[in-house]
């Protein structure tokens, strides 16, 4: 079962948080898990397109300060994507790079003062208990909020 987060990141928020929650990864296992959440899906409302930082933010949870520090930080050659908000035109890293540490600055000794403080964020909206989908990429049938537990 631990492997499987492997397969559920990106794919199945609900399954990939468990994994988390109960397995301890190696340093090795984490830079993978890593690598792959930059694979952003996209997700739209009725306010836009928005990433799906979900999986994001479980990793910056679980494996705390050190997802931030030592990956995200530097590796962002591999998935360059533009993205356009508002009449500006982002690289898709620039914009996941700032989400990023945002969302690393929200997490907090707990998991509920974690969201709270996600929930102040704006440029965090996609993770907000108002943010409304109409249409995401991964297998859930109905769209899951962040798990707090």
């Amino acid at each position: 079962m631990k492997h499987e987060a492997f397969n559920y990141i990106n794919n199945d928020y609900v399954l990939f948080h468990e994994c988390l929650k109960r397995f301890k990864y190696t340093k090795d296992e984490q830079m993978k898990l890593m690598d792959l959440s930059m694979n952003v899906l996209p997700i739209e409302s009725t306010s836009g397109s928005f990433m799906d930082l979900r999986f994001i933010f479980e990793i910056c949870y679980y494996l705390k300060m050190y997802l931030y520090k030592n990956v995200y930080k530097h590796t962002y050659g591999k998935h360059i994507i533009k993205m356009q908000y508002g009449n500006t035109i982002y690289e898709k890293e620039y914009i996941l790079q700032l989400m990023i540490k945002v969302i690393s600055k929200c997490i907090s000794f707990n998991r509920f003062e974690s969201i709270q403080n996600i929930e102040r964020e704006m440029i965090l909206f996609s993770l907000k208990r108002n943010f409304k989908p109409i249409l995401w990429k991964t297998r859930e049938e109905k769209w899951t909020y962040l798990i707090n537990d």
